[in-house]
């Protein structure tokens, strides 16, 4: 990258002006950063190297940045001009050769074009969404998801080795599970014609059974109490019905709700996978927190952690000594009175099995209201041994979704969630997945349902497609005039001088430091702004430097239409990290 070679002729510079005398900064240590400025005239890169060196030199930051720049090759290769601006930025003016090389680059490297090593040996784990089995994957579960895949992508161009997991509350214990079991059996009842008493909302007191009995049977069928309403167990109820007919009618209530207890996590789950294969989200294990208990591991971390001195017994529970592992408020409980294990045994239980599975990175997408568990996990990692800073925790705020100005609001057949299925059928995967990392996971999101359906430059993700699919139809165009493409590296790229051709180049020569930037800074939404500076660049350059105008010299159509494939190119790679179709032609 163009960053790498100015960073070591920086390095040298700083190094040649102690040699001479000029700059003493006691061997200090110091990165240095390089960023293309906001405005062009101040160049192409601009870097505070001057203001961080002029503490340990003594000096002021415009002496330092005129005594570096005094030992750096000016004009001889690479840079044109510098300029020491402000209280010692430098700006730094490139001459046109290296966008020129970095054209016949992205040719040359293609879909490897943005790829590093900066991760090599980082092993990943990303574990997002892992949505209770109670419900369809909802709007707000895909904001997790995209940032999840997108992030995965971005860890993988970096050359890091990462994994996708989902984690399935299933444990024995769970009562939500109960709740689900005791739902969907009531519902299986209800397909075969009994009649169910649905409770009814009173204002804002309890809900209300009317205490009728079942005209079929003669019995009373009340919804369980904070039971799970969705027609979407309706549905599932259905296919049970299709596949085992009246089989289960007959047993007990208390056998009917265990049997349901066990049918119905697998049913939501085979749904929850549907949904997201269609957002495009594809994990590599689905891991079952049943599985802990089955295997002695959730036992095996509480006794790791007695063993260990973080454990102790008060008031007839066993608690975690939290406060000392952590920046906790206060211990938390491990095992109940009860003898009923915590979520915190059983999550420390599974992050001890991350790490145990090899893994040496791990990160955890939550929504925002996890935030006050995050240092009670940090403990239990702790408290079994592991380096807790090893174990990272996203925390992402909510999306609304807005319709004609308004907020959409989720209705009695779906729980009252917005289901991730219902918003792809109404404006598509791509839109569904671009506007998800539209904005940083840090900040409450606005998704214009209207916006992404409108074919127009005001949709980010039609602007998006539409570069890609623009400079795909110019080559297409080109094909049909007999004009064939020309090897970037042959055609003559000195020839590219105008202001438009020059932004676009820079543009497109960013792209490798926005994809480290975006991976190292777990900030994707850096892609989507990207892409936009992308095709706003590449339409300013279609309008002024027509490639296939008659009057348009052969080496330089030549050279154009290069500079219109590694757009294709670039924007294609890009669109791929973010999961969205590059399309042809729109």
């Amino acid at each position: 990258m163009i960053t790498e070679q100015l960073t070591s002729l920086l390095r040298d510079a700083v190094a040649a002006a102690q040699a001479a005398g000029d700059l003493n900064i006691d061997g200090q240590a110091y990165d240095i950063a390089l960023d293309p400025p906001k405005q062009k005239q101040f160049g192409d890169f601009a870097s505070n190297l001057a203001l961080i060196l002029q503490k340990p030199s003594g000096l002021q930051g415009r002496e330092v940045a005129a005594r570096i720049v005094k030992h750096l090759p000016i004009g001889q290769g690479l840079i044109d001009r510098v300029e020491v601006a402000g209280p010692g930025f430098m700006n730094f003016y490139l001459k046109p050769a290296w966008l020129h090389e970095t054209l016949a680059r992205i040719e040359e490297q293609d879909a490897a074009y943005g790829t590093s090593d900066s991760r090599r040996g980082e092993k990943t784990l990303i574990e997002f969404v892992s949505a209770n089995p109670t419900g369809p994957i909802s709007v707000v579960n895909g904001r997790a998801a995209m940032l999840g895949d997108t992030l995965a992508n971005l860890l993988k161009t970096n050359g890091a080795e990462v994994s996708k997991e989902f984690y399935i509350n299933d444990a024995l214990n769970s009562t939500q599970i109960d709740k689900l079991g005791e739902s969907l059996a009531t519902r299986y009842l209800e397909q075969l014609g009994h009649n169910i008493d649905f409770p009814e909302e009173d204002g804002e007191s309890k809900a209300i059974y009317s205490g009728q009995t079942c005209k079929q049977c003669g019995r009373y069928h009340p919804f369980p109490e904070d039971g799970y309403p969705g027609q979407y167990l309706a549905d599932i109820a259905h296919q049970i019905v299709l596949e085992v007919g009246t089989n289960y009618e007959g047993l007990s209530d208390v056998e009917r709700n265990a049997t349901f207890r066990e049918l119905a996590p697998s049913g939501m789950i085979a749904q929850q996978q549907r949904d997201l294969e269609a957002f495009g989200v594809q994990f590599d294990t689905w891991f079952y927190e049943s599985s802990l208990y089955e295997a002695g591991k959730v036992h095996a971390a509480i006794d790791e952690m007695k063993a260990r001195g973080y454990a102790y017994e008060k008031e007839g529970a066993l608690w975690l000594k939290t406060t000392a592992l952590s920046k906790d408020e206060k211990d938390r409980v491990l095992v109940r009175s009860t003898d009923k294990e915590t979520y915190i045994a059983a999550d420390a239980a599974y992050h001890k099995d991350k790490f145990d599975r090899g893994f040496n990175r791990l990160i955890n997408i939550w929504g925002a209201d996890h935030h006050g568990y995050v240092e009670r996990l940090k403990a239990g990692v702790a408290a079994l041994g592991y380096d807790s800073d090893k174990c990272e925790m996203i925390l992402t705020q909510m999306i609304l979704l807005v319709r004609n100005g308004e907020p959409v609001r989720g209705g009695k057949r779906t729980g009252n969630i917005i289901p991730l299925i219902e918003l792809i059928k109404e404006v598509g995967k791509d839109a569904a997945r671009f506007y998800n990392v539209l904005n940083s996971y840090e900040t409450t999101a606005v998704f214009d349902l209207d916006l992404a359906k409108k074919q127009s430059s005001d949709n980010p993700v039609w602007y998006a497609q539409y570069a890609h699919a623009r400079c795909s139809a110019v080559l297409r165009k080109s094909a049909e005039k007999g004009v064939a493409l020309v090897p970037a590296a042959q055609v003559k790229r000195e020839l590219l001088t105008h202001e438009k051709e020059l932004d676009l180049l820079r543009k497109l020569a960013d792209y490798p430091a926005e994809v480290k930037a975006a991976a190292d800074l777990i900030a994707p939404h850096r892609l989507t702004g990207y892409v936009r500076e992308i095709g706003q660049a590449m339409h300013q350059f279609y309008e002024e430097c027509p490639a296939l105008r008659e009057d348009v010299l052969p080496d330089v159509r030549d050279a154009r239409l290069s500079l219109f494939n590694a757009t294709r190119i670039v924007v294609r790679n890009l669109l791929s990290i973010l999961g969205v179709t590059a399309l042809e032609q729109m």
